[in-house]
């Protein structure tokens, strides 16, 4: 079979009289999913008959219908397609696949060898495994995403090392009010849990805020992933998680060191 796609269907409809199609020839054609859908919503195309070259015809049967596939790129939208016999459309050159069990590599010679002896004039080119299709015609994609993948890695860190620093100075710039605390009596372990959870709530906020943006944003890019969700929990999780124990471990480390000073030098701190 040929494949012929995103053709302008100019007449689809259905003819009681197919002998106006070809006296002398029955044209026909298989049609994909999409295009049934489209011209036959809620009917049956087997039967019916199309025209791609104005109403005048010829007319092309429909005689069978074929699942809609990616034809030209993995991230192509669906669209009308069908397939003519090669003898109805002829082309010069043809794609044979060939399914095998075990390393398709080892075949590569084999299918060569068959070729050349049903024609040793036939010339074969392109012999390739789908394996190997796939990652060519993925290249761009897969550039792009490991592109992005790069700058995110970038922006997480440059996230989380600013995170850090303004949690941990917010904390430094609180060591007269330790200082103070501490003289009036308030137990180290309580001043530990009220700077942690100030950082913390702060924290917590933020992150609602931008899990609620991300969230309204996936519907814009959920056409330029493949095989992932734009939700992710796991992404989303993790990425939480990594900030909020940045925070923490901002708050920590500069609290416990100013709780360890003795009241009467943090309450010279300026």
């Amino acid at each position: 079979m040929n494949a012929l796609g995103n053709t302008v269907v100019w007449t689809a409809f259905a003819r009681g009289n197919k002998s106006d199609a070809s006296k002398n020839r029955r044209f026909i054609v298989i049609i994909n999913e999409r295009m049934a859908r489209r011209f036959w919503p809620d009917q049956d195309p087997i039967g019916k008959r199309i025209s791609v070259s104005g109403v005048k015809g010829p007319y092309l049967e429909v005689i069978g219908v074929a699942k809609t596939a990616k034809y030209y790129d993995i991230q192509e939208r669906p669209f009308s397609y069908m397939y003519l016999p090669y003898k109805q459309q002829y082309e010069s050159h043809a794609t044979l696949h060939v399914r095998t069990v075990g390393d398709p590599n080892a075949l590569i010679g084999a299918v060569r060898q068959q070729a050349q002896l049903l024609d040793r004039d036939l010339p074969v080119f392109g012999i390739s495994t789908m394996a190997g299709y796939m990652n060519q015609s993925l290249w761009v994609s897969r550039m792009a995403s490991t592109l992005l993948s790069i700058f995110g890695a970038l922006a997480l860190a440059l996230v989380t090392t600013g995170v850090y620093g303004v949690v941990a100075y917010s904390v430094t710039q609180r060591t007269n009010e330790i200082g103070i605390r501490l003289a009036l009596g308030a137990k180290p372990r309580d001043l530990l849990r009220l700077l942690l959870w100030h950082s913390m709530r702060l924290t917590f906020i933020g992150l609602g805020l931008g899990l609620g943006l991300a969230f309204a944003l996936t519907r814009f890019t959920s056409s330029l992933l493949y095989g992932v969700s734009t939700s992710d929990p796991i992404i989303f999780g993790g990425i939480t998680l990594l900030i909020a124990c940045v925070t923490l471990l901002a708050s920590y480390i500069p609290a416990r060191r100013a709780l360890r000073i003795d009241p009467v030098i943090t309450l010279r701190y300026e």
